[in-house]
């Protein structure tokens, strides 16, 4: 197999917590392990609590790195009307992650 098609077959799955609603200090705080991280070549999947929050690639400006007081996660910044703006998932292995993203050839800022 070449390089592109295991990229197009690799998905990550991570648990940890999320941050999720129309602005940054108005949203759902869930702790770790309530939500989990999917990414694969094609979307980013995070679920918690029986939702299931979807972001297609073209959805996708960017994942950031967030540090804030005692959290550490990334944030998906994206375009998607239909999901709610601020999206934070937070967890120890936010570079970790980050890297498989990258990997996958979505854009990162570290």
């Amino acid at each position: 197999m070449n390089e592109r098609t295991l990229q197009n077959a690799a998905c990550f799955k991570f648990k940890g917590g999320i941050s999720i609603g129309p602005k940054w200090w108005l949203c759902l705080n869930l702790p770790w392990p309530f939500a989990s991280i999917e990414i694969n070549s094609e979307r980013i999947v995070i679920r918690y609590f029986g939702i299931r929050q979807e972001f297609a690639r073209e959805e996708i400006i960017r994942l950031e790195l967030v540090r804030r007081f005692f959290i550490t996660g990334l944030q998906v910044v994206h375009s998607a009307k239909s999901n709610p703006r601020f999206v934070l998932f937070s967890t120890l292995a936010a570079k970790r992650i980050l890297a498989h993203a990258q990997y996958l050839g979505f854009e990162v800022k570290l």
